[in-house]
């Protein structure tokens, strides 16, 4: 990697990471609705596909990270690096875009790797952050 390509991981990973102290402290994050299509198609094959939909409202309005988030999904999907999909998809269950596996470099200690999953969504009480369950 070099110098430059370095440095725009690492400021990527910060925006993830730190943006409590630039954005307000409502943030709600990301949140999907799962969905689940099954049919048999014109060849006789029984298909079934997942796919989570953006609830637009319920989700933060655009503070660092989300943009960000967003703009990894988009990017991770071209790559061939998508979000982790529940195990268990429900219909109808509503999921939070969180970054987990987060992984630093042994010699620098800077962050150099990690993933986006969907976990099951829990309203947050009082100002609460959202965790993974």
């Amino acid at each position: 990697m070099t110098e430059e390509t370095t440095g725009l991981i690492q400021f990527s990973a910060e925006a993830l990471l730190n943006y409590e102290k630039k954005d307000p402290k409502n943030c709600k994050g990301l949140i999907f609705r799962g969905k689940i299509n099954r049919y048999v198609n014109g060849k006789g094959h029984y298909v079934e596909t997942q796919r989570m939909a953006l609830l637009k409202r319920k989700s933060c309005s655009g503070c660092s990270k989300c943009a960000y988030m967003w703009e990894e999904i988009e990017e991770g999907l071209g790559n061939d690096r998508p979000p982790i999909m529940p195990a268990h998809l429900v219909p109808e269950q509503l999921y939070n875009l969180i970054v987990t596996n987060i992984s630093y470099d042994y010699e620098s200690g800077n962050i150099d790797d990690w993933d986006l999953e969907f976990v099951k969504y829990s309203e947050p009480d009082n100002g609460e952050k959202i965790e993974k369950h």
